[in-house]
């Protein structure tokens, strides 16, 4: 018989207790409402699922599997099983470097000074440097230099 090894697939997961419990019953009609396929009891719930009606008791796991169907998972099999997934810190820079920024008053302007100043080099360097490898590097990198100028302007 051949080995297998699960995949690390990445899950969403509780764990069923009595304040789930009670909060479903509070925000959802009372014992027996029924939210995303789970129907609440005083000390389980029952979860339809492929293979039918199964059980989740206080204590145990309810998952979501990757195509979205939920099941129950008894406490010691999830932890054998799963481990959590290290928040991830934020990164400051990232975050700034990679988000939208909408444009400031007066930002506009120097985007278009910088821009214009750059398409008159441009029409120089395409004017005065025969086409060859060299021009096209000077080209791109004027295209960065106009792209990093703004994103200094954006980003700070």
């Amino acid at each position: 018989m051949s080995q297998f090894q699960k995949k690390p697939v990445v899950i969403q997961a509780f764990q069923l207790d009595g304040e789930i419990i009670d909060a479903m019953f509070a925000e959802h009609g009372g014992v027996g409402c029924t939210v995303d396929g789970i129907t609440y009891f005083p000390y389980h719930a029952e979860i339809e699922t492929l293979e039918g009606t199964m059980t989740a008791k206080v204590g145990d796991w309810i998952i979501t599997g990757v195509k979205g169907e939920k099941y129950p998972c008894k406490p010691d099999i999830f932890q054998a099983t799963y481990q959590p997934v290290p928040e991830r810190v934020a990164n400051p820079q990232i975050e700034n470097n990679f988000s939208y920024h909408a444009p400031k008053e007066g930002q506009l302007a120097l985007y278009e000074a910088i821009r214009s100043k750059a398409k008159e080099l441009a029409y120089l360097l395409d004017e005065a440097v025969p086409r060859s490898r060299e021009q096209s590097l000077a080209f791109t990198n004027l295209e960065q230099a106009v792209f990093w100028a703004n994103a200094g302007i954006a980003r700070n």
